[in-house]
Parts: structure tokens; C-alpha cells; sequence
């Protein structure tokens, strides 16, 4: 799965990915190498509301370029953001973020998601484009949620409001034409007040 990233600018993704061996995936697995020195991974903390950053640094003698501190653990369904330092060899970066497919050839039929009180960084948890509402977490939505989408050309954030019906009408989502992308990572601000596992079950069938 690709992502591109402009350098200088903020790209929200999602991994979307199991590690084929089963064991945690860091920034330094999903991203490895592909950016200039001195980028920057802003890791959503849910529990904390606030930033945990990575930074891609020149390594000492003979060490390797490396990610610090790269113990923070990426999972599908979390939200991320990328920003690709200036001054490297390109204007523009292909990411090509790598893994094993959540499904059944992992005994992973559905994925579980935690939803703070709060904001949550997230993602579709699956390499798979998807209509907003066809998720279960739009569709469980409560009057007040909000979906925010990162628009990485204007640098800011496209806003969708779960808001009540007018007269017999059902409550919905404002922008009901919202598709995410494989990549794709996002802000769902939950107002319902306690947190919750959002579970999704997979897109797809293996033959």
C-alpha cells in the first residue's frame, strides 16, 4: 500500500497491516527507511489526548539511520501522522507501508479498535476502500460525534457532524458521500462519554 507524502507537509495515514510473524509493529516496521533525516511520525496518545512524536535521526559512527524512541506500537486501525522533513533528495515521498492482510488466513474475521472518550486517531482497519456510513462505527454513532478528515492539500481538516434529522427524518451524517481510502487515517471525536471497541468485520473473503 502506498501513501505520498509532501515534504514540509503533514500527511494523516493508517497502517492497516498485521506483522507476518505476529509481533508488534513500530514506526521503524511501517515506515523503515523511506524519508529523509530529521522527519517526524506524530503517534496519536488516546488515553493522554496529546502527541507522541518519532523522529528518523542520523545514526552515530557506524549505527544506522534509525527512528527514536521506535517503541510505540502502530496497530491496524490507528491514525497517525507523517511528516516528511525538508531539504531531502524530492519534493515528494512514496511510502510503501507492507504486512499481512487482516483475515481469515490469521483467524482475524473481525478487527477491534479501542474508541477513547474522547478523540481517537483511526483508520479503516483493513487495506480496503470503504463508504463512511457502511462502517460500524458511523453507524453507531451518537448525536455530536464528529468524523476529521485530514485534507493534506489545504492542510486542515474536513469535518463530518452525526446531526439529527429534521422533523420525521433519521439523524445521519453531514457529508454521507465520505469514502476512506486504503491509508487513510482520521480523528473520530466520540461524544457519547465512555470509551468503547469499535469492532469491523472484514471486507473481504479469502478463496
Amino acid at each position: 500500500m502506498k501513501v505520498s507524502i509532501n515534504e514540509g507537509a503533514l500527511a494523516m495515514v493508517s497502517y492497516d497491516f498485521l506483522d507476518i510473524d505476529g509481533n508488534p509493529t513500530t514506526v521503524s516496521d511501517v515506515i523503515g527507511t523511506q524519508l529523509p533525516l530529521n522527519s517526524r511520525v506524530f503517534l496519536w496518545d488516546a488515553a493522554a489526548q496529546g502527541y507522541i512524536i518519532e523522529n528518523f535521526q542520523a545514526g552515530a559512527k557506524s549505527n544506522p539511520d534509525s527512528w527514536a524512541p521506535d517503541n510505540n506500537p502502530i496497530a491496524p486501525g490507528d491514525g497517525f501522522f507523517i511528516e516528511a522533513a525538508t531539504g531531502g533528495a524530492s519534493g515528494s515521498y512514496d511510502v510503501f507501508m507492507t504486512g499481512e492482510v487482516p483475515g481469515d488466513n490469521n483467524n482475524s474475521g473481525s478487527t477491534d479498535v479501542a474508541i477513547a472518550a474522547a478523540l481517537t486517531g483511526g483508520g479503516y482497519p483493513y487495506p480496503a476502500s470503504v463508504d463512511w456510513t457502511s462502517t460500524t462505527l458511523a453507524t453507531g454513532a451518537v448525536l455530536g460525534d464528529r468524523l476529521l478528515l485530514w485534507d493534506a492539500g489545504i492542510q486542515n481538516y474536513d469535518v463530518a457532524n452525526f446531526q439529527a434529522g429534521a422533523k420525521s427524518n433519521p439523524d445521519s451524517w453531514s457529508n454521507p458521500a465520505e469514502v476512506i481510502e486504503p491509508g487513510e487515517g482520521f480523528f473520530y471525536d466520540n461524544t457519547s462519554g465512555g470509551g468503547y471497541t469499535w469492532t469491523e468485520l472484514k471486507p473481504y473473503a479469502f478463496p
